[in-house]
C-alpha cells in the first residue's frame, strides 16, 4: 500500500484543477487554440 502524505493529496488536486480549466494540453492552447479548434471541426 503507498503511503498518502498531504503534499500527494495536494498535487493530487492540482493535477485535476488543471485538467478541468484547459482539456487540451496546455502547450496546445497557449500555441495555437483557434487553430486547433478550426482543424477539428473540417
Amino acid at each position: 500500500m503507498e503511503k498518502k502524505t498531504p503534499e500527494d493529496k495536494m498535487q493530487k488536486k492540482d493535477d485535476e484543477k488543471e485538467a478541468k480549466v484547459s482539456p487540451i494540453h496546455p502547450g496546445d492552447s497557449r500555441v495555437r487554440p483557434k487553430r486547433h479548434l478550426l482543424d477539428t471541426c473540417e
